[in-house]
């Protein structure tokens, strides 16, 4: 994560895989994490 940026990132329980899912400039807070993780809507 760079510093003074808010997004929204997944990963696995064991601390790997992190990955960006709101890779972009908007100001990404309160995720709404559907069941079964179909989607992810900031």
């Amino acid at each position: 994560m760079k510093k003074n940026e808010v997004e929204i990132y997944s990963m696995n329980t064991n601390d790997t895989g992190l990955v960006d899912l709101t890779n972009n400039p908007a100001y990404d807070t309160e995720p709404d994490w559907q069941p079964f993780h179909t989607i992810i809507q900031p």
